[in-house]
């Protein structure tokens, strides 16, 4: 402590509280981290299920990607289980539009005991 009041000066006693408090709320985190569960294990629909909208196109796995048919409405997949964190969670997904005119992507995930939608890429259209 005395090595740091020297270069920080009476400010050691403030950095040391703020990392302490840093490290108690989960800011920072030592040691090992679970780590993220897959959710798409890339070569076939384990934990999911095809949602049953009318008219919905083929879903399929090729590449290590899921590829969604255009339906007459809507396509779509749902998880077949409920095992995933409903806080403090990150999702990443990778998408590309390759025909259409409306949304491409829709991403519905919990948030706490509700849920909330991510649309992106254009709504009717845009």
């Amino acid at each position: 402590m005395k090595n740091l009041r020297f270069f920080f000066g009476q400010n050691a006693v403030w950095l040391v509280a703020v990392v302490v408090a840093a490290i108690g709320t989960g800011c920072i985190v030592l040691g090992k981290q679970k780590p993220n569960p897959a959710l798409f294990n890339g070569t076939d629909l384990s934990g999911w299920e095809i949602t049953d909208y009318a008219g919905g196109g083929a879903v399929t796995v090729k590449d290590g990607e899921i590829h969604f048919a255009q339906g007459e409405l809507i396509t779509g997949i749902h998880l077949a289980h409920d095992k995933i964190p409903r806080t403090n969670f990150e999702l990443e997904a990778e998408a590309m539009k390759v025909d259409g005119d409306d949304f491409f992507c829709a991403i519905t995930f919990p948030v706490g005991e509700t849920y909330a939608t991510f649309v992106p890429g254009g709504w009717g259209g845009t």
